[in-house]
Formats: C-alpha cells, structure tokens, sequence
C-alpha cells in the first residue's frame, strides 16, 4: 500500500527475518537476496548478506560423512565479506561460521582419506590428503591429514618424499600421537634403508598404528 515510503524497504528485509524465524531457511534466503538485488547500497546490506549464509548454515548437515552441499553454499556466500564490510557489526558472527564451515569441510576430506587409507589404496588416500593440506591449513585435523600422507607416500615407495613429510609431523606437531607414530615409521625407514643393501627390500617392516 505505501511503496514510496521509506519503511517499506525495511519491510521487504524483515519479510525475510520472518521467514528465517519460521525456520523457511529456503524462502528467507530467496527473500533476502531479492533485497540485495534491489538494494545494492542500502546500510543493511551487510545484514542481508549475513542472513543469507546463516540461512545456508542452519540447513547444514553437521556430520562430515553427510552432504556438505549447504556448508559449501554457506561459504560461497560470505566469500567477500570481510572484504566489502570490514567494519561490519556482523564480522565476528560471519567469521565464526566460515571457520566452522571450514573445519567441517576439513573433516569429510579427512574421512574419505581415511576410508582409502584403511583399504590400502594409497595413491586415493595422498591426493585427499594433499588437497587437504593446501585447502585447510589451519584445519585441527591437519596433523592427521599430514602423518597419513608421509606413510602413504612410504608404501608407495616413495620414502625420500614419505621421509620429508613426516618429519614436518615432528617439526609441526610435536606432542602428539601423530609425532610419535612419525617417529617409528623414521625409525624403521632408517632401518630398511641400513638394510637394503643386503636384502634388496627398501620397504618392509611396518611400525604399528594408522
């Protein structure tokens, strides 16, 4: 009825915090982006864009091993925003969610790592492992992600670059049982490489634990 008036702005933003509110994340997000498709420059565009990855998050799956499609989206939604508003009020709260996003993200990488890993097909298991590596560095689960890759890289017979890998397991984890696993697989590389001159194997024993 008062399309000229100022407020009725503010009244299409709010139709989205009430479909958010009814937990109609779907609607909310089409709501909110036809506000920021109308109102490019309006103050609370920071606000909108904000809503749209909260309502991507809250249909998140938040198992790794499920579909991480809605975390994704979450993501590509919020991949400007510290850039466009850095002196938003909603920076904290938008930094919060992308690094959880992140570190669920990290983790379904790892998991599917860890299922070629434990089914011994290595090359599978390194290439997760690397993507990983270069993706989410700052991932709590990339101490596992990088001592599994040096022993792939071991028992593909690569032990130079295996060798390599775990040491920076030493070097960047120290403490924790990732480092003292790297250090027997250091240890036995060692030993095969003392011993290989006799028997030809460069890649025998292996130390216990994954």
């Amino acid at each position: 009825h008062f399309p000229l008036n100022q407020y009725s702005v503010l009244a299409e933003l709010r139709v989205g915090d009430c479909l958010y509110e009814k937990a109609d994340f779907i609607s909310a997000v089409d709501a909110y982006q036809q506000f920021v498709r109308l109102h490019p420059r309006h103050e609370e565009l920071d606000y909108a864009k904000m809503r749209i990855g909260r309502s991507y998050f809250k249909q998140a799956n938040r198992i790794p091993a499920k579909d991480q499609t809605y975390t994704e989206m979450t993501l590509s939604s919020l991949d400007d925003f510290e850039e466009r508003f850095s002196d938003s009020d909603y920076l904290s709260e938008v930094q919060d969610m992308r690094a959880k996003c992140r570190a669920r993200l990290s983790r379904a990488e790892v998991q599917v790592g860890d299922f070629y890993f434990w089914r011994k097909s290595y090359n599978a298991a390194q290439r997760r492992y690397r993507d990983l590596l270069v993706d989410y560095p700052e991932s709590p689960v990339v101490g596992r992600a990088r001592y599994r890759l040096g022993v792939c890289l071991v028992q593909l017979e690569q032990p130079d670059e295996g060798e390599a890998v775990l040491r920076q397991v030493l070097e960047l984890h120290p403490d924790t049982l990732q480092s003292r696993r790297a250090q027997r697989w250091l240890t036995q590389i060692e030993v095969d490489r003392a011993a290989a001159p006799a028997t030809g194997d460069v890649n025998g024993s292996q130390p216990d634990g994954g």
